[in-house]
């Protein structure tokens, strides 16, 4: 199965083929801040080739790292194949380096989506509810409302961004967000949330 057959797949809805293309565009953006922009390329498009909606926490990053892996060895080195990786599997908790600036920006590129544009956010939602919509009302709204209440915690205490210039541009647009939905689904909680 290829790449794009993988990110087409049917219960996809926000993580296909759009939201590597997305991470490209913030790649290229800021590419003279990022040491190695090629291998946050193949970050982004290895990261989510695994996505079950039912997959245990965890377990899409580590499939979609073995996958990158397996393909990579005959395009790049041992080592970078290793970072690339490690880089995917670093996604299953987003938990910033203390020494790796590419890391932390590739983390920061990855959660741009909260800081969109509120329409661009609000397709995001539906999206995400769409790819987990064997999951009634009951279980996915406090189950949502627990991850943005999480993000909104992490935005107040020091910020979901670690790259000043996606802090710059993402930080109160993705706490109004957030904001915005976790209200929305309080009080609308069997409602699309556009």
């Amino acid at each position: 199965m290829s790449l794009k057959d993988r990110y087409d797949e049917p219960w996809r809805h926000y993580h296909n083929f759009e939201h590597p293309l997305e991470l490209f565009d913030t790649i290229e953006q800021y590419r003279s801040q990022i040491q190695r922009p090629t291998v946050l390329g193949w970050v982004a498009l290895y990261h989510d080739a695994v996505y079950e909606p039912t997959a245990p926490h965890g377990q899409n990053e580590e499939r979609s790292a073995q996958l990158a892996e397996a393909m990579l060895p005959s395009v790049l080195d041992s080592n970078t194949v290793d970072t690339v990786a490690a880089y995917i599997r670093a996604t299953a908790d987003h938990k910033v380096s203390d020494s790796d600036e590419d890391l932390d920006f590739f983390l920061d590129a990855d959660l741009a989506i909260l800081g969109a544009p509120s329409d661009r956010y609000d397709r995001y939602a539906a999206d995400v509810r769409a790819e987990y919509s064997h999951v009634p009302d009951s279980l996915y709204v406090p189950a949502r409302i627990t991850i943005l209440n999480e993000l909104a915690t992490r935005a107040g205490a020091g910020g979901l961004y670690q790259i000043q210039g996606l802090k710059d541009k993402y930080e109160l647009r993705a706490h109004d967000n957030i904001s915005r939905e976790t209200a929305h689904l309080s009080t609308h909680p069997s409602r699309p949330t556009t």
